[in-house]
């Protein structure tokens, strides 16, 4: 029921950079994410241009669908001295399709680099254990425990106490780059002190793929990241740690603090959902009275689109856990109906939950400092309109101030009403072609070869040259029994297919196989996917 990652990544430096995204169905709003950047955009004839200053990354989501989201990462270029020599001391050079025996990667030497270069894939669960070690470039570390038909998951072990996408535990290392790609554990493992991370991007959907985990050490820096994962986005219990610049969503949470976790700095948070809400402290098997400090800059929920509430507290015992935000807007919050109706003023929010039920620990002693919260562009200074649970006292104690130092974030959507045309369909699946549709003198024209493995079809079709591609007019495919039916309606162009026989899916669509340098829309998450259907049709 949630599958959907996709993105595009490129390198640019120098001047302002146009970034134009072609959309080929009806829609009548987009949002560039992070709202609180406040990307220039435009839009005209189907697509949405968006204007970068410098390299970022951003979002594009339709009519506030989340399953319409596209990530767009626009790196720095890497330059000759980023590229360590192949020949290198304790260099392990991705370079194509590398898959390491039973897919799982060890390296053990201090100063190890892991270079995945641009287009390349380096299919294994990996662990850098040396200090000084670094992963670098602009490749894709996938899992290869998302086939579940040529590995045993049992191998590399489950979720915590097994293999992760990348645990990296050596004192003084860094990321620097490369994406993560359909995890079926957690992603980046950081489990040493001062370890510095920049660039992370990780798109995943199952369950249990945790985005970023401070497990161990102290001290470490992340900045710049996407983390859009199937598991809380942040999972920490560390000290002095900072964490800035990051667009980041979960079907869980997005930060999850356990253990005891000590003066752990976010800053410049952008959420794009949390359908588990925004903190969630309540992991503690050990049932040991744990203490938790933390601070929150300039974080924002108007993305969105589901929140059901901001901080969660459950079993963590009585010990203080002061924190302190600072410069924060949420939207409507979703645990109390309809989102989209509750009013602040009619004391609708839930902003705190503390569950004691009797199965854990009693929990309390939060104090929860807000400076400059916004709730719906609205700022809240009365803890009376918020606090209808009764859990004043020593389960939390909220405060609210406002210095006048901080805009709250207002979603950044822009109306456009489009209407699709000369979109190609057979039957209700629309075909997306490298080359534009093309109308001459009233007929239309689409790419021969493409439109024939769209149809799986092996028959011969009448052809002209357009612009160096081979053409045919959409008639002609019915003539050619190529398909069974063809109709234009409201500028777009219906197919019906001849009856299918065998698999619906092409051969290469059920597994990843190409993740190349020219191919600047990934399929992320294409296995996981396709792998029901590929039960049900093979």
């Amino acid at each position: 029921g949630d599958n959907y990652r996709r993105f595009a990544t490129f390198a640019f430096s120098g001047a302002q950079t146009r970034v134009d995204i072609k959309v080929t169905r009806d829609f009548e709003s987009y949002t560039v994410i992070p709202s609180a950047k406040n990307f220039k955009s435009e839009f005209k004839d189907g697509v949405i241009s968006v204007y970068l200053d410098k390299p970022d990354y951003f979002m594009i989501r339709l009519d506030n669908d989340v399953n319409s989201l596209i990530a767009v990462a626009a790196d720095y270029p890497e330059y000759p001295g980023d590229v360590p020599s192949k020949d290198g001391a304790n260099v392990y050079y991705v370079e194509g399709w590398v898959e390491p025996e039973k897919g799982l990667l060890e390296l053990t030497e201090p100063g190890t680099i892991i270079y995945i270069a641009p287009g390349s894939v380096l299919n294994a669960r990996c662990r850098l254990k040396g200090a000084n070690s670094q992963v670098l470039g602009r490749g894709a570390i996938i899992d290869p425990y998302e086939n579940v038909r040529e590995y045993d998951g049992r191998v590399a072990g489950s979720e915590g106490s097994g293999w992760h996408m990348l645990s990296m535990s050596g004192a003084n290392s860094k990321f620097d780059g490369p994406f993560l790609l359909d995890a079926r554990c957690f992603n980046l493992a950081l489990n040493a002190s001062n370890i510095e991370v920049y660039n992370y991007k990780a798109l995943s959907t199952m369950m249990t793929t945790d985005g970023i985990s401070l497990f161990g050490g102290k001290n470490h820096y992340i900045e710049h990241c996407i983390n859009y994962t199937g598991d809380n986005s942040f999972v920490y219990g560390v000290e002095g740690s900072y964490i800035k610049d990051s667009i980041t969503g979960t079907t869980c949470a997005i930060l999850f603090p356990q253990g005891n976790s000590k003066d752990v700095t976010f800053e410049n948070i952008y959420v794009i959902r949390a359908d588990d809400g925004f903190i969630n402290n309540r992991y503690n098997p050990g049932g040991k009275e744990l203490n938790h400090s933390g601070t929150l800059i300039n974080c924002d929920a108007m993305d969105c689109v589901n929140l059901p509430h901001f901080f969660q507290g459950k079993g963590m015992g009585m010990l203080e856990k002061p924190f302190k935000f600072d410069g924060i807007s949420l939207p409507a919050l979703s645990n109390v109906g309809n989102p989209h109706t509750s009013s602040l003023k009619g004391n609708q929010y839930r902003l705190v939950e503390i569950q004691n039920d009797n199965t854990t620990i009693e929990t309390g002693n939060y104090i929860l400092d807000f400076n400059n919260l916004y709730i719906e562009g609205e700022l809240v200074e009365d803890e009376f309109i918020l606090n209808n649970q009764g859990d004043s006292g020593y389960h939390y104690t909220l405060s609210f101030s406002a210095d006048g130092k901080y805009t709250p974030v207002r979603p950044n959507v822009h109306k456009v009403n489009y209407k699709a045309e000369n979109n190609v369909y057979v039957g209700a699946h629309q075909i997306n072609f490298a080359n534009d549709v093309v109308i001459e003198g009233g007929k239309y024209y689409v790419p021969a070869a493409e439109m024939l493995k769209a149809l799986r079809s092996d028959n011969k079709v009448e052809t002209k040259d357009i612009g160096g591609v081979e053409y045919a007019e959409v008639s002609k495919f019915v003539s050619s029994k190529a398909a069974e039916d063809v109709a234009i309606e409201d500028g777009n162009v219906y197919f019906t297919a001849i009856t299918p026989r065998g698999n619906i899916l092409f051969p290469e669509e059920g597994e990843i196989s190409q993740y190349i340098e020219d191919n600047i829309i990934s399929r992320a998450c294409v296995a996981s996917r396709h792998a029901s259907a590929f039960f049900y049709t093979h």
